[in-house]
């Protein structure tokens, strides 16, 4: 789940900045000018001034946000995570790291991650507390993290400096290839993700304030105290913790691939730690580190090469079998993400009560296929709504595949991945929320379109370092897979044209 991000920019009428959000409009083509810089996100070109504010007046004003959050702490809650920075307004800390630099972040925030994208000048800039965050390069060389802080105690030979030049198409370390690393050495892992969405909820859950529709959430999931109240205990299970980096863990950046789970985080937990934290917002006394990078999003939008090289070890049905849990439109995504069946629910939920009978039919959904290692029908008053789409056992094997859970169920995929993580990390099974990361590869009106269809250019005219990268990745693939004397995946390829085909295959 990921929650409304628009950004509210004073030359721009608010009208028809969300109508060009509802239809998919980039923030440039509303007057952003936007650049790339090596191993860094979208740059705002113009270097604001160091203003942030938190909980400022927003152009929508109380009463348009009221209407988006039926209840008046809904409505608090979202105005309050509005923020202000070099004369523009954010709905969130997460949709202005969409468009900020990543000093102006720090700046913002006071905080500063481990293994954090600075830009060289800005290496130096030791005003910022670590506040327990991970934040990767995209593409960095393998054991050496690109750092331009670093961790007292690392050798030379351990991190790669900002300076250093990074082959795009050769390097195939860093968040774009986490998920295909771990999967090529069968090391199973969870990730849940918080985002604006998620946090505001949980606030509500941590004033005992819920009711209504959550704030900014573009599902119009309801948010009940029971829920958000569950939601926000999963931040303190005691499993969860135990299995990620611990706070103030300043060697976490080396130990990447040893941990069961990952708390993936906007930038929005900055309001309960660090130089953030406000009267109103109080510290929560956080006990593992939170991992900024979302993965999911990042390939689906930014990495073609690195998402298809994933699904292309994922497709291997002699060692996963792969359940989709979400709206229909994305089961019908199967002939590209490689699902062995799917479990189709509502695209939204009626009131509370609806809501915590799906947590609980997903749940039992995922113990069934933890226990029987293959397809369950769903039972009972809470399956009814619900719809069970087989694509059939691929394999005869199936008690000896992994099994992974690709999850797409908003906030209610967090509360279901930490019920359930210590049996399926007993069953060496992988829970992954993947959110709405693959809404842009989807045709559907039905689709609420948090992005736009941009990302599909990536597709349909990949560039040549895309596909010289996925060769380059395939040819890792066929390393590994040499060294285990296992089959290569059926749609596993090491030429160029075929290569390039596979990338444009997602929109076919």
């Amino acid at each position: 789940s990921q929650a409304c991000q628009m950004v509210f920019l004073p030359s721009v009428s608010v009208l028809s900045l969300v109508a060009a959000f509802w239809q998919g409009q980039a923030w440039h083509d509303r007057g952003l000018k936007l650049h790339h810089s090596r191993n860094s996100g979208p740059k705002y070109r113009k270097q604001a001034s160091a203003v942030l504010e938190l909980g400022g007046k927003s152009s929508l004003g109380a009463r348009s946000t009221a209407k988006s959050a039926t209840s008046s702490a809904a409505a608090s809650v979202a105005a309050s995570f509005m923020v202000n920075f070099g004369g523009n307004t954010f709905s969130s800390l997460d949709a202005a790291s969409k468009v900020l630099t990543s000093e102006q972040l720090v700046t913002m925030t006071g905080c500063a991650c481990l293994g954090q994208e600075f830009d060289p000048g800005n290496a130096h800039n030791f005003a910022a507390a670590s506040c327990g965050c991970i934040n990767t390069a995209k593409r960095e060389p393998c054991n050496k993290p690109i750092l331009a802080r670093v961790p007292t105690g690392l050798k030379k030979d351990q991190w790669t400096d900002p300076h250093d030049i990074v082959d795009e198409a050769a390097h195939l370390c860093g968040w774009s290839t986490y998920y295909l690393q771990r999967f090529l050495k069968t090391s199973p892992f969870s990730v849940a993700r918080y985002n604006d969405g998620e946090w505001m909820a949980m606030e509500l859950g941590n004033e005992g304030s819920g009711g209504g529709t959550c704030p900014g959430n573009v599902d119009g999931l309801p948010c009940g105290n029971t829920f958000t109240s569950r939601l926000r205990k999963t931040l303190e299970n005691k499993m969860l913790v135990e299995d990620t980096w611990p706070a103030n863990n300043n060697a976490g950046i080396t130990e990447l691939f040893d941990k069961g789970f990952i708390y993936q985080s906007s930038w929005d937990f900055t309001r309960h730690a660090g130089r953030n934290e406000m009267a109103s917002h109080e510290g929560w006394n956080f006990k593992q580190q939170f991992w900024l990078n979302d993965i999911i999003h990042g390939l689906v939008r930014e990495q073609p090469a690195d998402l298809t090289a994933w699904m292309v070890v994922l497709g291997d049905k002699n060692r996963f079998r792969v359940t989709g849990v979400g709206p229909e439109w994305l089961g019908h995504m199967a002939h590209k993400i490689p699902f062995d069946d799917f479990v189709t629910i509502r695209p939204a939920m009626a009131d509370e009560q609806e809501e915590l009978q799906t947590v609980d039919f997903l749940k039992k959904e995922i113990q069934c296929r933890l226990n029987q290692g293959g397809p369950c029908v769903g039972n009972g008053a809470a399956a009814q709504p619900q719809s069970l789409l087989s694509l059939g056992t691929r394999s005869n094997a199936s008690r000896a595949r992994s099994q992974v859970f690709l999850l797409s169920a908003s906030m209610m995929t967090n509360i279901v991945i930490a019920d359930l993580y210590t049996q399926a990390k007993a069953a060496g099974a992988f829970l992954i929320d993947i959110g709405s990361g693959f809404d842009p590869l989807i045709n559907d009106p039905r689709v609420r379109r948090r992005t736009g269809l941009q990302a599909q250019e990536r597709y349909r005219e990949p560039k040549d370092v895309e596909v010289r990268r996925l060769v380059h990745l395939m040819h890792h693939i066929r390393e590994e897979y040499d060294k285990q004397h296992w089959p290569l995946p059926p749609t596993f390829t090491e030429s160029t044209e075929d290569a390039r085909r596979l990338i444009q295959s997602w929109l076919q």
